[in-house]
């Protein structure tokens, strides 16, 4: 039975469904809803890290800051195998006339491309991972493809 109130016109009040009332119903709800909100911190962790220097993206990297005032420098991505559904994106954030290089592991594409030549301040690749190779998600500012 469906509890009510005299009063429930005046206050919104709506039966609950008597269906909901089983707890272990409630439990493997919560449950599942913590099973998909744990993946979700799996798979869009957010790192942030700054080189100046030929780097190899960790697991955990999600944003790439290239610092190429010294000299022109190289990000090598991790293989886009096994990390399906991967987000990383590469920016080049100095005003210099060096580049920053972004490099797929292997024989792995960037959307096709060997490789990507950021040329410009500010100028930023995302990419996601289809299980094979990187595809371009995203592109602000000028690069070069090889």
């Amino acid at each position: 039975m469906p509890i009510t109130s005299p009063r429930s016109s005046f206050r919104g009040l709506a039966p609950i469904p008597q269906d909901l009332l089983d707890i272990r119903e409630w439990a493997a709800q919560i449950a599942f809803v913590l099973r998909q909100i744990q993946e979700r911190i799996r798979l869009f962790q957010i790192e942030v890290v700054t080189t100046t220097a030929n780097y190899t993206m960790v697991d955990i990297d999600s944003l790439i800051l290239g610092d190429a005032t010294t000299a022109s420098i190289t990000v090598t991505l991790l293989t886009a195998a096994g990390r399906e559904g991967r987000d990383i994106y590469v920016k080049k954030i100095d005003t210099s006339d060096n580049t920053v290089t972004i490099d797929a592991e292997g024989t792995e594409t960037l959307d096709g491309s060997t490789t990507i030549v950021l040329t410009q301040r500010n100028a930023v690749r995302g990419y996601r991972s289809d299980g094979t190779n990187w595809r371009l998600i995203s592109a602000i500012g000028n690069a070069t493809t090889l």
